[in-house]
């Protein structure tokens, strides 16, 4: 298993890259020296926690994310969030006879889900 160091600068590093961005560019709008990004990239140095916070900040993804606990970028709230906010959205600007559709289609699920959790309950 890679050491935290290694796994945090690497991915601070993708992240960076990612976006496309040089060192000199990500340090100037985090305000730090770019000798210092260059350090957490490399795992020459840790970030203190308020640090740690503005770097999960800036690149939009959790703390647990860039010390290695989770492959996760964002919390699967945000996820499902986002989700939600897109069959919201699609809901609110299609034609209605497509509104209808998915009106019906959640129906469908929910008879659905119905039906299976009877058949568990008969099956336990």
């Amino acid at each position: 298993m890679k050491g935290i160091k290694i796994m945090f600068g690497e991915r601070l590093r993708n992240l960076r890259e990612i976006k496309d961005m040089t060192q000199e560019t990500a340090s100037r709008e985090l305000a730090i020296s770019r000798g210092m990004l260059s350090n957490y990239e490399l795992g020459k140095r840790e970030p203190d926690y308020a640090m740690l916070c503005r770097l999960a900040d800036y690149y939009q993804v959790t703390t647990d994310y860039l010390l290695g606990i989770t492959s996760l970028p964002q919390k699967q709230e945000y996820f499902a969030e986002k989700r939600l906010q897109n069959l919201v959205s699609y809901y609110l600007t299609c034609p209605e006879e497509s509104r209808q559709d998915l009106e019906k289609y959640a129906e469908l699920l929910s008879l659905r889900d119905e039906q299976r959790k009877k058949y568990k309950k008969q099956n336990i």
